[in-house]
């Protein structure tokens, strides 16, 4: 389990540095499945290892609910987001990718 953490950040970290420095921060889109208050506790100092790892702020957006979030993802207002495989595979099929 810690491997797979430790993978999973070092992908983000990769891939949050390949953005450029045109955006001065970073959103991250976080699918609602707990409280926000919850969500921003577990997902915090990720987004601030994170944020220091690549010289700018890395902002967790959470959606009021999986509607929302799917709206969000779609319309491009995340730079990167955090959801579960089936909201993943129907975001791809609703984007037509």
């Amino acid at each position: 389990m810690r491997m797979a953490m430790k993978a999973t950040v070092l992908i983000v970290v990769l891939s949050i540095t390949s953005l450029g420095r045109a955006s001065a921060q970073v959103k991250v889109g976080i699918l609602p499945r707990l409280a926000a208050t919850e969500l921003n506790k577990m997902f915090s100092p990720l987004a601030e290892y994170l944020g220091k790892e690549i010289g700018k702020p890395v902002v967790l957006v959470i959606p009021k609910d999986f509607a929302a979030f799917t709206e969000m993802e779609r319309s491009g207002q995340f730079d990167y987001s955090y959801a579960n495989p089936n909201v993943y595979v129907e975001a791809r099929k609703a984007m037509g990718t």
